[in-house]
């Protein structure tokens, strides 16, 4: 019987080449789409398929960009250590508006906000209460 699941190396190697996309939605989008054509396949199929995905990860990222999904094609520093993000609102289709880094391409919500709070206090050395 074959295992239809995803084995966790190959999951993991999905994860690693999606790391040269932006956070938010354009990765997260392609990580399941990229983890979903796993299901079903043998170890072995999974094992190419994973090396396949790494191989062409710079190659996605270009065009990505290129077609213009992608905003900016590198995120700064600032914004991968969390430290700073240069937010602006923007609208979905349905008027549902929400706030994104113009730098990283991150949408904003409450857990980021706490993570760049918290990375602002351990840089400045006071503590959040």
């Amino acid at each position: 019987m074959i295992n239809t699941r995803p084995r966790s190396w190959a999951v993991s190697a999905v994860n690693f080449a999606t790391l040269l996309l932006p956070p938010g939605s354009i990765r997260r989008r392609y990580r399941h789409e990229l983890v979903s054509e796993l299901w079903g396949m043998t170890t072995r199929q999974q094992l190419g398929h994973s090396w396949s995905i790494l191989a062409s990860a710079p190659s996605l990222h270009r065009a990505l960009v290129e077609a213009g999904e992608l905003d900016v094609p590198h995120s700064p520093l600032w914004c991968r250590v969390h430290l700073h993000h240069r937010w602006h609102w923007v609208q979905t289709e349905d008027g549902t508006r929400y706030r994104r880094c113009l730098a990283c391409g991150m949408d904003d919500d409450e857990t980021s906000r706490r993570r760049v709070a918290g990375s602002m206090a351990i840089a400045h050395g006071t503590s959040i209460g």
